[in-house]
């Protein structure tokens, strides 16, 4: 199969929704989940209740972020949205159901929570924000990371002008956005992200303590696909490593996944847990104990196929779940007891399907349970999962470590992929994006060229010209749905980022 890859109130009413009674877990959960596209937050349980369902506010014609960031009790849910005069950055309260903090933006100017977006953008007690945002496709207005305070409404900021983040360092190509990545203990961890480009296996990150205005380097977030584990500070991600095996993707020469690299903040180390192939968005599952990852597998004709692994500290893989139900899984959070997973109802309903797997109480064979699904057009991915009863740090097994004499992988320049025979000039196609990527669109064909726009998941496209090929990957003049013209690549990284339709 081939991969599908991750105003004021309105309250919609349930009878929206199409729920389907499931198996509960022996530990009660409930999960927040969020349509981009509308700003609809839908909450349901382990049962397959539908709890609430509504829209963030937002100003008339705005633009959602790509993602939210749930406080981890659940109450507090910041986001931005752009409206044609400015972009503003609210955080909602979702049991009190009113805004609790705007603050606008410049408009056009993108923000953190398009990229990355946590319960770890609250400190500790909700007492603190942290977002930052730039100017997109403007190299000289620099940046800012701002952390608010929720009980006074102050603010704290960080600007690329200022003496301190004078240390940091620009890789010298892009427009920088920082990713906020953690805050707390009055620190905020960041990435630099350098926009208009295609992505790096891995990104430089700091640390900037909001007390003293001290910034130094952080070796904790390398990635914006990072999660950090509450209870242990543990981080785990899953990376590019040209020091072992499927470093590069066999077509195109892109880097691919093939480590799922962990930081430990008791001796301060990042290091090599396991090495697999085609491996992405590693999630904590079973309250710590285990690693879930999406793995793709390449059948003929360069189809990756999806599985989801269960993976054990040791670095073992314990078990699959072969194409998750789906070819695409748009999002996967755990739970105390296993994990819960997101996939599309279908190709043209437009709705979402919520999964849970039980990885406590079996072993080996793990068997994913429908819990709920949407009416179609109404679909969203999970942001939020809570339940009873985490687990403590100190049940957790020890971690695997490979060695870093691995054999090196054997450096093969990059192989032009084959020219599509079913993307068509005059057609269309549908942008497939992981979670949370946009899809560049650049004047020219080629990596040089510049950024024009992003173009969001989903977005269907008009093929105008193409393929050319260009820096190993093939290109194709499109129209957006706006009237604006530009290059894209057909696929990268092993995704196909034009679905013919």
């Amino acid at each position: 199969m081939k991969k599908r890859v991750w105003i004021l109130l309105v309250v919609l009413v349930a009878s929206m929704m199409v729920w389907v009674p499931a198996q509960a877990q022996d530990v009660a959960w409930s999960a927040w989940l969020y349509d981009a596209v509308s700003g609809r937050m839908t909450e349901v349980d382990n049962t397959g209740a539908l709890i609430s369902q509504f829209q963030l506010p937002a100003e008339p014609g705005s633009t959602y972020s790509l993602n939210v960031a749930i406080s981890a009790d659940g109450d507090l849910v910041g986001y931005s949205a752009s409206a044609p005069d400015a972009t503003y950055v609210n955080i909602y309260s979702l049991s009190g159901q009113t805004t609790v903090f705007s603050t606008a933006l410049p408009a056009g100017v993108g923000t953190s929570l398009d990229y990355s977006a946590s319960a770890f953008n609250f400190s500790e007690a909700n007492a603190t924000f942290a977002f930052s945002f730039a100017a997109l496709g403007d190299s000289t207005s620099g940046w800012q990371i701002r952390v608010v305070d929720l009980a006074t409404l102050g603010e704290t900021t960080l600007s690329e002008g200022d003496a301190a983040a004078s240390t940091i360092v620009s890789p010298g190509f892009g427009f920088m956005l920082p990713l906020v990545m953690y805050n707390r203990n009055q620190e905020v961890k960041f990435l630099m992200l350098p926009l208009g480009t295609d992505g790096m296996p891995s990104y430089d990150a700091y640390t900037w303590n909001t007390a003293s205005g001290a910034i130094a380097p952080d070796a904790t977030y390398i990635t914006p696909d990072v999660e950090t584990l509450a209870q242990s500070g543990e981080a785990i991600s899953t990376i590019s490593d040209s020091r072992f095996p499927d470093s590069a993707d066999p077509t195109s020469g892109y880097p691919s996944n093939n480590t799922l690299v962990v930081f430990d903040p008791a001796t301060n180390e990042r290091f090599v847990a396991a090495v697999l192939p085609r491996v992405y968005n590693a999630t904590f599952i079973q309250g710590g104990e285990r690693v879930a990852a999406v793995h793709y597998e390449i059948l003929p004709d360069n189809i990756y196929n999806p599985s989801i692994q269960i993976i054990e500290r040791s670095g073992e893989v314990s078990g699959t779940i072969d194409e998750a139900d789906k070819d695409e899984v748009t999002s996967l959070f755990g739970t105390a007891n296993g994990f819960v997973y997101t996939v599309p109802s279908g190709s043209d309903s437009g709705g979402t399907q919520l999964y849970a797997v039980d990885t406590r109480a079996i072993a080996g064979t793990f068997t994913p349970v429908e819990v709920w699904e949407s009416a179609p057009g109404s679909g969203g991915v999970l942001m939020w999962v809570g339940d009873a009863n985490p687990v403590a740090a100190a049940t957790f097994g020890a971690w695997g470590r490979v060695a870093e004499t691995a054999p090196a992988e054997p450096t093969t320049p990059p192989i032009a992929p084959p020219a599509s025979s079913v993307l068509t000039v005059g057609g269309e196609a549908t942008v497939q994006t992981t979670e949370g990527e946009v899809l560049n669109l650049r004047s020219g064909a080629g990596r040089d060229f510049g950024l024009l726009t992003t173009v969001r998941n989903g977005t269907v496209v008009t093929l105008l010209e193409g393929p050319t090929d260009a820096g190993g990957f093939l290109w194709w003049r499109v129209r957006l749905p706006d009237g604006t013209e530009g290059w894209v690549v057909e696929s990268a990284d092993g995704i196909e980022t034009l679905v013919p339709r």
